[in-house]
């Protein structure tokens, strides 16, 4: 097990203000940043989200 994953809001959005739960042209939403935690819940043992 991982000890931690870090999550950057700013990286992958690439907006400070960030909105909306998903996207219907492909660039990264709320779904994008739900799916990564799911992905790495029980692959961490903490996971850290800077925005």
């Amino acid at each position: 097990m991982e000890q931690e994953f870090k999550l950057s809001i700013y990286e992958i959005m690439q907006d400070s203000t960030p909105s909306g739960r998903t996207s219907e042209d492909g660039s990264p939403a709320g779904d994008t940043i739900r799916k990564l935690i799911l992905d790495n819940w029980d692959k961490c043992e903490k996971i850290t989200i800077y925005f």
